[in-house]
């Protein structure tokens, strides 16, 4: 709902869905996420995609602290380490004055607890490795900022293809809806009734001159609907038929087919038609059948005053 969406995105993200048809646009309340929408007239709604870069960041974040937390702990261990070595060598040393002092006094036992120069040089030996294991963090902290700046180059990359595939939509949209406006204007010029037909004998058009003719009202949905259930055939008496006029044969023969039938109208009267059905195909591949239709109440009646006038 809109309240859900102004909580969820700045005040200028907001304005833009609300006012612009389509677009782009930066996002930073609350998560950093990129919002791309557009309307779609079909549905007569606005569709929004948002992608949430807040994960991607967070992810580098949490990886600094990471090596800021393994820096610290390896400078911290590196402090104890010398602490603790610096004493056992100020205790060697105190212990081999000591044992000076013993000598001094005539013992005739010595034997002083010394640590030998070997643990200095291991002292050397460890602090060179965790310097090296310091460079090491270093050296991967610097690749990962690397992949990290490929990443944001790729998104940069992906937000201009989103951006250019948006415009191209729009174009084909736009292209769309001329070809259709275009085809309504055509199709509402022609003087006579037609209406295609599917190869299953569903109503894919029927223009506004066929709807006035059996007075279907306009607001009604045709497209999908079985042709029988729109076009009724029947006789000249009012009298229902069994639909075996000549869309019945041009479905069935996938012929073109001419003929003259009655019609009845939405409140059930009956009019003549001349009606032509001819096959639609594609590739040598039936599609459907084309009709056309034309209301023949003047010529019947004018062949009907002929008749009874050569039998007068």
């Amino acid at each position: 709902n809109s309240k859900h969406i102004k909580d969820e995105f700045a005040s200028e993200t907001y304005t833009a869905l609300l006012r612009t048809p389509d677009g782009i646009v930066d996002d930073f309340k609350r998560d950093i996420k990129l919002v791309a929408f557009f309307t779609e007239p079909s549905i007569g709604k606005k569709i929004v995609s948002v992608v949430y870069l807040t994960d991607f960041y967070g992810s580098l974040k949490t990886l600094g602290q990471f090596f800021a937390g393994a820096g610290l702990f390896v400078l911290l261990l590196t402090v104890g380490i010398i602490t603790f070595m610096s004493f056992v060598i100020a205790r060697s040393i105190r212990n081999l004055a000591s044992a000076v002092r013993t000598a001094e006094s005539g013992a005739s036992y010595i034997a002083p607890n010394i640590h030998t120069a070997d643990e200095i040089e291991d002292l050397s030996h460890a602090f060179t490795y965790y310097i090296t294991h310091t460079e090491e963090l270093k050296h991967d902290l610097q690749k990962s900022v690397v992949v990290l700046g490929e990443k944001v180059r790729d998104l940069e990359e992906t937000k201009k293809d989103l951006s250019q595939a948006f415009a191209h939509l729009g174009a084909v949209k736009e292209k769309l809806a001329r070809e259709k406006n275009k085809d309504e204007a055509l199709l509402a010029s022609i003087g006579d009734g037609m209406l295609a037909i599917n190869e299953r004998g569903a109503i894919l058009v029927l223009n506004h001159e066929a709807q006035r003719l059996l007075e279907i009202p306009l607001t009604q949905k045709v497209e999908g609907e079985p042709w029988e259930t729109l076009i009724k055939e029947c006789d000249e008496k009012g009298l229902s038929t069994n639909q075996q006029g000549p869309i019945a044969q041009a479905l069935k023969t996938q012929q073109h087919i001419t003929g003259k039938i009655w019609y009845r109208k939405n409140n059930g009267t009956c009019f003549p038609v001349a009606v032509t059905a001819a096959p639609i195909a594609t590739g040598g591949v039936f599609e459907g059948v084309i009709v056309v239709f034309r209301d023949i109440s003047a010529e019947a009646a004018i062949d009907k005053a002929k008749s009874e006038f050569v039998t007068l």
